[in-house]
């Protein structure tokens, strides 16, 4: 079977799961089995890779209804995608925080071309054929800031055959998800594929406030894909995707710990809700609030064309790319009732971002399989980003303290933070045999990468309903200095505005074939990221940070590939890590800063295996210990009960030594079981997949905050699914987390009332059924 076959190097209970291949199959994996990768820039099998990758394939994603990347993440091992404020991608405990200055430290690529932006990854994951997770630092083939990985998406590539396909979902909470597509040959040189979903939920959080549910979410996605081959030696492939995403109550943060634990006092916000509910106050997390709501609108538009020209036993290939985003969103930080100064919200946040960015990347490779093989390359990309955005801090009486505002006047601040970027890398790669079974892989990469940034921050009044820049009115500069010593906020542009930082990545690696089914490698790789700009109140830039990263493994399949493995230890030394600093001011208000404050080290040991027990049962796992710590942070920002206690906690200067504590977002151990069956009766097929994953206690932030931690939990899902055993149908039930755990995938402090927590509840007890069809 290709059960066992499609097993990736540290996601075996997915690709495991795959009971068929792709459609767009390298021949090689149809005929032997091994899944292919381009996680070298190369077709390659997946065990030939040096690196550590988590395969899911597009089969898998369609049949556990994984319609988002931060669901894929929460079912991986040492990979963690939080969709809070700012989307947050974390991979061995390293990513980026919360910040619109930053650029994720986890790169996302789709067919070659390379979303930026946090907010990117929100553009629809439909129709595609695999989902790549490289681990570690990606530098040489994947740029500057895979610093510490990368997920490169490959989408459904155009067949010179008729080829259709199409399924329909309606679940718990008025989900849906209806999606197809269809592959046409325009007569021996052309084919086109056009694919689609739209998508939809009514919302699994019970907003009392509001008397509905939230998210209400709808999406829609489209896709048309041209390839065009006129000859046996170039091919050509034309990309156009377009979505939207609209969301009522986005963010429906819930409040916890109101009232705060002892010794915290009952204060601000947290009081005024006791005293307007009384005993009715519900702090916990069980997908019920009451708040006001948030709305998101986003939409964005990609261009993928890549072409390839084999010259003889040589390839050169092009890729140019171009993706835009608008996104326009309003949050409320405070999840109360309560009305805010001027009768509206609390703490709400609205921000509009526009950005653009175009691509090039040409790369030449040599044949493969002798004793020298290579590729060169080269990169330039240039991006505009434009982020405009109000905040309303209606939770206090600020304006008393700036005459001639009052206490009922509705302060807010105005940011305006704008981005121009360009990049410029050469690259090349070589493999070495100097002996039978033997291999020395060699890297290197040099980037150059130029920001102009530009910031203007001013104090004023606006809408206390709904706060945008059209009803914002600026107070005189004297009057916006005094908010801006209240408020912790800085009205200055970059004191640099323009920056340049370049960076030398060698990589190296050697692999050792012990068998023709098992390989050994150890590697290490120089990773860098770029400095860059700040989005926060307090402005400011920030520099470049860096990695050496080690890691040894050995892969392959043993007993006539009945049972797939990988094992690997990794470590990897950070230094100059970009942190986004929030620190609560006395005033209640929280200053949000950027610096390269800490160094730290993230250290560990994955493991998977697959078991195929039988010709209609498979075994799988996936397992991760993670040691990932602060090395040196003496300056990070004190937790709630370091605020509240001051310099007897640690806490001087509103700063504390986190050096030795744990990183936010690096749970200690992770993973996942899994059972596949596929029991035939008569002319049909009944398939079973149970999924068991879990994770250990993790923080949320970067102040090691005990308040703000997701506990240990394990979730279950289950699909069950009846068709014919040529698959053309199939109709299945799908359930995911069905012993209803309750779990936040964000937490953060409530502004004004110190020990009080919003969190935002990750989705409880679902159940689906899926129509799947195919021709």
């Amino acid at each position: 079977m290709v059960i066992a076959a499609a097993i990736s190097v540290s996601s075996q209970a997915f690709a495991a799961a795959d009971e068929a291949s792709s459609p767009q199959a390298d021949e090689a994996e149809a005929t032997s089995g091994d899944i292919v990768v381009t996680a070298q820039r190369r077709t390659e099998r997946l065990r030939d890779v040096p690196i550590s990758v988590s395969v899911v394939g597009g089969e898998q994603l369609a049949r556990d209804n994984l319609t988002n990347l931060s669901a894929v993440a929460d079912r991986l091992a040492n990979v963690r995608i939080t969709p809070g404020p700012f989307d947050q991608l974390n991979i061995r405990g390293i990513g980026s925080s919360n910040n619109t200055g930053f650029e994720q430290s986890v790169a996302t690529f789709v067919d070659g071309v390379y979303r930026s932006r946090p907010r990117a990854i929100r553009a629809a994951l439909f129709d595609v054929e695999r989902v790549e997770v490289l681990k570690g630092p990606q530098t040489t083939f994947f740029g500057n800031n895979a610093i510490a990985g990368a997920l490169n998406i490959t989408t459904r590539k155009p067949g010179d055959e008729f080829a259709a396909n199409g399924s329909a979902l309606y679940g718990s909470y008025g989900e849906y998800n209806v999606e197809g597509g269809v592959t046409v040959p325009v007569g021996d040189m052309f084919s086109v594929r056009a694919a689609g979903r739209l998508s939809g939920m009514d919302g699994y959080v019970k907003n009392a406030f509001t008397r509905k549910d939230a998210p209400h979410e709808r999406n829609r996605v489209g896709r048309i894909s041209l390839a065009f081959t006129p000859s046996s030696n170039f091919r050509s492939d034309l990309r156009y995707d377009t979505g939207k995403t609209t969301s009522d109550d986005f963010l429906p943060f819930e409040l916890e710990s109101c009232p705060p634990p002892a010794p915290f006092p009952v204060g601000g916000s947290c009081a005024n809700y006791i005293a307007a509910n009384g005993t009715a106050v519900d702090d916990k997390l069980n997908w019920r609030n009451s708040s006001r709501p948030g709305k998101l609108d986003y939409a964005f538009n990609e261009v993928g064309w890549t072409n390839a020209l084999s010259m003889g036993d040589y390839t050169l290939t092009s890729i140019t790319g171009f993706f835009n985003h608008n996104t326009e969103y309003l949050q409320q930080l405070i999840p109360s009732p309560v009305p805010g100064i001027g009768g509206g919200s609390l703490l709400p946040v609205f921000q509009r971002e526009t950005f653009r960015q175009w691509s090039q990347e040409i790369r030449l490779a040599s044949p493969t399989g002798g004793f020298f093989e290579w590729q060169l390359g080269g990169y330039y990309s240039s991006s505009k980003m434009r982020n405009n955005g109000v905040t309303g801090f209606f939770f206090a009486p600020f304006g008393a303290s700036a005459p001639p505002y009052t206490a009922q006047t509705p302060v807010a601040g105005r940011l305006t933070v704008h981005e121009d970027a360009t990049t410029k890398s050469v690259f090349g790669a070589a493999t070495i045999r100097p002996i039978d079974r033997v291999k020395l892989n060699l890297g290197l990469r040099y980037s150059v990468v130029e920001k102009d940034g530009f910031r203007f921050l001013r104090n004023g009044t606006a809408d206390p309903n709904y706060p945008t820049p059209e009803n914002f009115v600026p107070a005189s500069q004297q009057v916006s200095d005094t908010l801006n010593t209240i408020l912790g906020s800085n009205n200055q542009n970059f004191a640099n505005p323009h920056r340049k930082d370049d960076k030398l990545m060698p990589s190296v690696s050697l692999q050792f074939e012990a068998t023709p089914d098992v390989t050994a490698y150890a590697s290490y790789t120089k990773g860098f990221k770029a400095g860059g700009y700040s989005g926060g109140s307090a402005g400011g830039d920030f520099g470049p940070e860096t990695v050496n990263a080690y890691e040894v493994g050995i892969k392959g399949n043993l007993f006539d590939r009945r049972v797939t493995f990988s094992l690997s230890a990794f470590r990897g030394d950070y230094s100059g890590l970009q942190e986004s600093v929030s620190e609560t001011l006395p005033s209640g208000t929280v200053r949000v800063s950027v610096a390269n404050a800490a160094s730290a080290r993230s250290q560990g040991v994955e493991l998977s295996a697959s078991w195929r027990m039988t010709s209609w049962l498979t075994a799988s796992t996936d397992l991760a210990y993670l040691d990932a710590i602060y090395r040196n942070y003496n300056g990070a920002p004190c937790s709630s009960i370091q605020t509240l206690l001051g310099a007897s906690s640690g806490c001087i200067g509103r700063r504390q030594d986190l050096s030795g504590k744990r990183r936010g977002f690096a749970p200690e151990w992770t993973g996942n079981f899994r059972l596949d069956a596929t029991i035939p009766a008569g002319d049909m097929n009944v398939r079973v997949s149970p999924l068991l994953y879990f994770s250990s206690w993790y923080f949320q932030s970067s102040t090691a905050d005990d308040l703000i931690r997701q506990k240990g939990y394990a979730k279950v899902d289950l699909r069950v699914s009846v068709g014919p055993k040529d698959d053309r149908w199939g109709l299945a039930v799908i359930g995911q987390n069905l012993t209803n755990k309750a779990t936040a995938g964000f937490r953060q402090t409530v502004s004004g009332a110190n020990g009080s927590v919003s969190a935002l509840a990750e989705r409880p007890r679902t159940v689906a059924v899926q129509l799947t069809a195919r021709y």
